[in-house]
């Protein structure tokens, strides 16, 4: 099962060349919604819709600034800086820069700046359907996802969500961890029951992440303080300094599990975290060369009799 759901995601994260299209569109659909105002154009065989009506479907703002000739789109604590009649627009996430080829720059038609309808895609990952003469922007999730992270298996919709695990977006301004040990670790712990939000620990960076709209967001952070008590323990007892908001949570058991290596050597640890921080290890491999040197426990992305309590019909 593990093989097809890898599969599912690969196939959904792989972005075909740009679409050429012959005609144009007369109708344009956010996750089957239609746009109001849309009124796209073809140009150079690429759909051109309005900048600002296509952000305020995804309830993102817009800003002109007319000295340098540039938009800029802001959601979450990201924005995407396009400047007018030039081939490319940059994702600004932190510190992080993202550059997204564009075929056709943004230009301004019936005194709107329009945009490629690929940089939707190329940004935040939305998936490109036409028909005849309807183009819609659906989730980056396709239907067969959607089923396991829904209402499939427990452990089934925790290994998708953390195969999805490379593609976050950030709420907040993403908080920097500080790596002072040997090795590497990372820990992630789901509520008991809850297949689609977890926690990421990662050296002293402790992050929440929810599936929102079909996308992984970062939705809270904090650093853990030092101490010289394990660090799912400091977690539960929550011990933390920096934090982007209130505390999301309160008291509960999460499924714990451990991905560790150091050199050629890697660990991997399965178990049970109780709130007060005691953790009950129930499953645990070493594998040194990509071979099993010693293992205990059957590793499974859930608690023995766990049942999934966040099930969507």
């Amino acid at each position: 099962m593990k093989k097809i759901i890898g599969a599912i995601t690969a196939a959904c994260l792989l972005m075909s060349g740009s679409s050429v299209y012959a005609a144009v569109p007369d109708k344009v659909y956010m996750e089957n919604v239609e746009v109001p105002n849309a009124a796209p154009v073809l140009k150079d065989g690429r759909v051109l819709v309005p900048l600002r009506t296509l952000a305020n479907s995804i309830h993102a703002s817009v800003s002109w600034d007319a000295k340098t000739q540039t938009a800029t789109v802001r959601k979450w604590s990201e924005k995407v800086v396009i400047p007018l009649g030039k081939n490319a627009a940059v994702v600004k996430q932190g510190e992080w820069l993202t550059k997204i080829k564009l075929d056709v720059p943004m230009q301004r038609i019936h005194n709107q700046m329009y945009v490629p309808l690929r940089l939707w895609s190329e940004w935040l990952g939305y998936r490109l359907e036409v028909k005849g003469t309807t183009v819609s922007l659906q989730s980056p999730l396709n239907p067969m996802q959607l089923a396991v992270l829904n209402s499939g298996d427990l452990a089934d919709a925790r290994r998708m969500m953390l195969d999805m695990n490379s593609r976050l977006h950030y709420m907040h301004e993403a908080l920097s961890s500080e790596h002072t040990s040997e090795g590497f670790s990372t820990i992630f712990l789901f509520p008991k029951g809850v297949g689609t939000r977890y926690y990421v620990i990662s050296d002293n960076l402790v992050s929440r992440i929810e599936l929102k709209g079909g996308m992984q967001i970062v939705t809270w952070q904090a650093h853990i303080s030092p101490g010289v008590r394990p660090v799912e323990e400091l977690f539960a007892q929550q011990k933390f300094t920096d934090a982007t908001g209130p505390l999301p949570w309160k008291d509960t058991t999460y499924f714990y599990y451990r991905e560790g290596s150091i050199v050629n050597i890697n660990t991997y640890t399965a178990g049970r975290l109780d709130p007060d921080g005691k953790l009950n290890k129930l499953a645990y491999k070493l594998t040194q060369d990509g071979e099993i040197r010693e293992q205990s426990g059957t590793l499974t992305l859930k608690l023995p009799d766990e049942v999934r309590t966040d099930v969507k019909k």
